[in-house]
């Protein structure tokens, strides 16, 4: 295992180079492979874990830093107008005289709540700050970014100086909510709920801490010394202000929370006895939402049985937005093609405009012979018209020579035939999905 993690942790790094992205997604996905996270919900193998890395690094789509428009689609040019309109940009701002916390915009595609929210530091010194969570209703949203999950996993060091060089006053992250954490009246996690829909607050819970010693200053792009048991008696920053606290807290000092904690006041004592910081204010921000299914157009598929040669794919729902979304089913068959189905993946594309809509393949088991494996299906953002049908086709291979925005790509080698973007696709065994758009 520990081999397999330093091949995976190595390409990823070395993906990371090249773009402005979260530097600490590897150690998450690695740590969820390895079953330490309890919010994954989906068993994923070590080779697709490297393949979902590089197919999302590869299209750039950062999990920290700029707004809904430029993560999702990459620019305003690329941005469906459609979706783009649903954009709200909330005008509440909470803040003290130690920090201010505020919601820029807010998307709701249906699935997922895309949000990018802005923290600022109003004074000269040197502060950190972490995110306590973000609810809908009092109950916690799941998102893919460390900032939101928690004061134990990562917070922002801003204002002042570090090492000579001075620390941004503000930082504006995006977030990608998926799923309501759901706990029973006792605080003790229960599983995921969708995220509801209707008039609800959203609430945005922000710690303020001021560090006991000086801080230090790394590029984590170049940082080699991956070691969650190693102690550290400082807080560490990047220059953007990012601190990775899960990455050099020891292990002997992860705290457990429930749904009735604040994960600030669980570390409150694990900070100070480091000789991280202390707490020393908290911010709350409420912002009244809407959130509505049909606030952007739907691909919705005109049926939800399909025969992919001696495989049985039954969807259970299937949401596919120009802004993302998933597909909920299950594939039945004889074990080693269920197997492999898994394994190998599928890829949802529209070989007429060589587009890839797909983010990854995730499930839960490898199931019995003649028994029927849970599966998500992830969609990405997308630029362009909402197709009218696309294929759900098979991976043999992913390859990006021919790829001209690729580091690995060789003007000698032919993209072929059987390729959509990336990969190299059995199309033998497709299956079209007709969509209704509405």
């Amino acid at each position: 295992m520990d081999k397999e993690r330093k091949i995976i942790q190595s390409a990823i790094d070395h993906r990371l180079e090249a773009i402005e992205g979260n530097p600490f997604l590897a150690q998450r996905i690695i740590a969820a492979e390895e079953g330490e996270k309890e919010v994954k919900k989906f068993s994923v193998s070590l080779a697709l874990v490297l393949t979902i890395m590089i197919l999302t690094l590869s299209v750039g789509f950062a999990l920290v830093g700029g707004g809904i428009i430029d993560t999702l689609w990459g620019g305003e040019e690329n941005a469906p107008k459609d979706v783009v309109d649903q954009i709200v940009k909330p005008e509440e701002t909470a803040k003290t005289d130690l920090g201010q916390v505020k919601v820029e915009e807010i998307l709701y595609d249906g699935v997922n709540l895309h949000t990018t929210i802005t923290v600022k530091n109003p004074t000269a010194e040197t502060l950190l700050y972490t995110i306590d969570g973000v609810k809908l209703n009092g109950e916690t949203v799941m998102g893919t970014n460390i900032l939101t999950e928690g004061a134990g996993y990562g917070g922002m060091l801003l204002g002042g100086q570090v090492e000579g060089k001075a620390m941004p006053e503000s930082y504006t992250f995006y977030n990608k909510g998926e799923y309501l954490l759901s706990y029973d009246e006792n605080g003790q996690f229960q599983g995921y709920d969708k995220l509801p829909e209707g008039e609800m607050t959203l609430t945005v819970q922000l710690a303020v801490w001021r560090p006991i010693n000086a801080p230090k200053l790394i590029d984590y792009k170049h940082y080699e010394g991956y070691n969650v048991t190693e102690t550290r008696q400082v807080l560490v920053t990047d220059a953007r202000g990012l601190c990775e606290l899960e990455l050099f807290r020891p292990r002997e000092y992860y705290r457990a929370t429930t749904g009735q904690d604040v994960p600030s006041d669980i570390y409150a004592d694990v900070y100070k006895d480091l000789g991280w910081a202390e707490k020393i204010d908290s911010v709350t921000l409420t912002v009244p939402v809407t959130l509505s299914r049909a606030a952007v157009p739907h691909g919705n598929p005109t049926q939800m049985h399909y025969q992919m040669g001696s495989l049985t794919i039954d969807f259970t729902s299937f949401d596919f937005t120009q802004a993302g979304g998933e597909a909920h089913g299950v594939v039945s068959g004889d074990y080693n093609s269920v197997r492999n189905f898994l394994r190998r993946g599928v890829q949802l594309v529209d070989k007429a405009t060589d587009r890839v809509f797909t983010g990854g393949l995730l499930w839960d088991g490898d199931g019995k012979d003649g028994e029927g494996v849970a599966f998500t299906l992830r969609f990405m953002p997308f630029t362009g018209d909402m197709p009218q049908s696309v294929q759900l086709v098979p991976v043999i291979e992913y390859n990006d020579a021919w790829v001209e925005t690729s580091p690995n790509y060789d003007p000698t080698v032919t993209k072929p035939d059987n390729a959509v973007d990336c990969w190299l696709l059995d199309f033998d065994r497709a299956v079209t999905i007709d969509l209704t758009i509405n």
